[in-house]
């Protein structure tokens, strides 16, 4: 994706080694843009009302804008066998309980 191809407000997805994240444009400059990740509070959208936003704002710069695609830009990036692959949730950490129980 170039900076060109974007405008302020619209969504893209940023390619992480988790897999896709959806992105939102809040502001664009000559080599940079700031974006919010869509994907922190997908339950509650007021978190991404703004500016000034709930969430915290990143900036892409030229080497980012490498794994940023359009929502057709996406699909064509994945394969055949991740398609509809959401983005990684982490699981929940063991607490010192479950720990003792693990079987080393």
């Amino acid at each position: 994706m170039n900076l060109e191809d974007i405008e302020i407000g619209q969504e893209f997805y940023r390619l992480a080694k988790n897999g896709f994240t959806k992105w939102r444009c809040t502001d664009k400059g000559t080599r940079t843009m700031a974006a919010i990740c869509l994907d922190d509070h997908p339950d509650d959208p007021s978190w991404f009302n703004g500016p000034p936003y709930a969430v915290a704002e990143y900036v892409i710069d030229e080497d980012d804008l490498e794994v940023c695609f359009d929502e057709e830009g996406m699909k064509e990036e994945m394969s055949e066998e991740y398609q509809g692959f959401k983005a990684y949730v982490p699981k929940p950490k063991l607490n010192l309980v479950e720990i003792g129980r693990l079987e080393l």
